[in-house]
Formats: structure tokens, C-alpha cells, sequence
């Protein structure tokens, strides 16, 4: 424990952080290996009520920043396809910015999202799968960083329900299967590829709305409307429109 080794050496973190991407450099100073532990537990050593560790926000991909509970130990596992994740008050130490980043494409079963304090997603430019359900029960949650949220179902479909929730940032993609939304969203695209969208009791804000791709699919809208503010495209040869006390705007469309 006495033996002596550079610390490594990077920017600080800012106030609004916990943590950051970045190639560090070995600096000019040397501690012992003692001091670097303690300097680490000293670090780690923030409870949260239930007299656990708070790790902050992370990496989807770091098997430390998941729990099989509530406010539970690390699984030291990730979420996959077939896996339920629950993001909820004890989720995040509230330090610096709240928050899950991707740094690849990754896939869920479903995601629920209960916590109510402004938190949200870094897609980084990646892709984020759910194949049955996507809930969002509050308006504090954000896109931090763009990407592509895809929706594809195999079996009875899938359901997204949202509550005025800012989804900026993100290109909505439903690629399979027919699901459903319920509820007020904005997001920058909605890219309907294949089989049935139902729209119902809300209001969407879009960027854009895609339909023009093989093969044939269904757009269907119950008590909605949608407002498009960029030129969008739709090809009435591969898309179906139904509405019932619905209504929609848009500054242009391609057909």
C-alpha cells in the first residue's frame, strides 16, 4: 500500500455533473496506493434514506449503475431485450444533471419512467429499442442528447403513455407490430414504417411525420391532433388514415 504511482489527471467536473466522457493523462503528481483508496471511498461515500450508495446518473452499459430494486445494491448486470426497467425517485443521487446515457444501441422490453424530477435520456446518437411499453409519468423528463427511440412489437403490440413530455431530440421510429400512445408529446420525427399506429387522447407536436416506405400501415387518430412544422412525407399508396374527432396542421407535405 506504500508504493507510489501517478494519479490520473483530467478537467474538473462542473457543478451541473457528476461524471464525464474523456481521456484523462497521467499527472505530474504521485500518491501512494493508500491515499488513492481513500481518495475513491471518500468519493463513493454518498447514502442515500435507506442508508445505501447513491452512484448518480451513467452509463446504460455499466452494470454498476443498475439494481434488481428499488434503492437496491448493484446487479452489476445490464438491461437487455427482454427486461423491464424502472427509472424512479431512487434512482439518481441529484447531483449534477439526472440522467442515462447510451453509448451504443441498446434494447429494453419496457421502460417506465416514475421519476419526477427532471431527469432523461442521452441517446448520443444511438438507438434505444422497446418492444412492449414506454411510460413517462411526468413533464420533467428530457432528451439530453439526440437519437432514435424504435418502437417494434411482434406479438400483441405495444403501448406508450406520456404526460406532456418533451421527447425533442428524439426521431420516433415504429417499425412493427401496432402500437399505441396516450397522451401530450413533442418530438423532432415520427417515422411510421410498417403495420398500425393508434393516436388517442393526445396532442403531438413533430418536427416531421414519415410514412412513405413499403409496406402498407395504418395511421389511426381517436380524440388527437398532430402539428407538423417541417415539410413532412407521406405516400398514399403504403399509408391509411383514419380519424375520429381528430385534427391536424402542417406547413407542407410531400406526397
Amino acid at each position: 500500500m506504500d508504493e507510489q504511482t501517478e494519479l490520473l489527471e483530467g478537467r474538473p467536473i462542473k457543478e451541473d455533473e457528476d461524471s464525464y466522457y474523456d481521456l484523462p493523462v497521467r499527472s505530474e503528481t504521485a500518491t501512494t496506493l493508500y491515499e488513492h483508496c481513500v481518495r475513491a471511498i471518500l468519493r463513493g461515500l454518498r447514502f442515500g434514506e435507506h442508508g445505501l450508495p447513491l452512484i448518480g446518473s451513467g452509463d446504460w452499459n455499466d452494470g454498476a449503475h443498475w439494481a434488481l430494486t428499488s434503492n437496491g445494491s448493484p446487479s452489476m448486470s445490464v438491461p437487455g431485450p427482454v427486461d423491464r426497467v424502472i427509472v424512479d425517485e431512487n434512482s439518481f443521487d441529484g447531483i449534477g444533471m439526472d440522467g442515462i446515457a447510451l453509448t451504443q444501441d441498446v434494447s429494453c422490453a419496457s421502460l417506465l419512467w416514475l421519476n419526477s424530477k427532471a431527469s432523461g435520456v442521452s441517446l448520443n446518437n444511438n438507438t434505444l429499442a422497446i418492444t412492449t411499453q414506454f411510460v413517462v409519468g411526468n413533464s420533467n423528463f428530457s432528451i439530453q442528447s439526440p437519437g432514435k427511440i424504435e418502437f417494434v412489437s411482434q406479438n400483441a403490440g405495444g403501448t406508450i403513455f406520456v404526460a406532456s413530455t418533451n421527447l425533442t431530440g428524439a426521431s420516433l421510429i415504429f417499425g412493427g407490430g401496432t402500437w399505441t400512445t396516450t397522451g401530450d408529446f413533442k418530438a423532432d420525427e415520427l417515422q411510421l414504417n410498417s403495420d398500425t399506429l393508434k393516436i388517442t387522447n393526445g396532442d403531438l407536436i413533430l418536427k416531421r411525420l414519415i410514412g412513405s416506405l413499403v409496406p402498407a400501415k395504418l395511421l389511426q387518430l381517436d380524440h388527437a391532433s398532430i402539428t407538423l412544422a417541417e415539410s413532412s412525407t407521406l405516400d398514399g399508396g403504403t399509408l391509411a388514415i383514419t380519424s375520429r374527432t381528430s385534427r391536424s396542421s402542417a406547413s407542407s407535405l410531400a406526397r
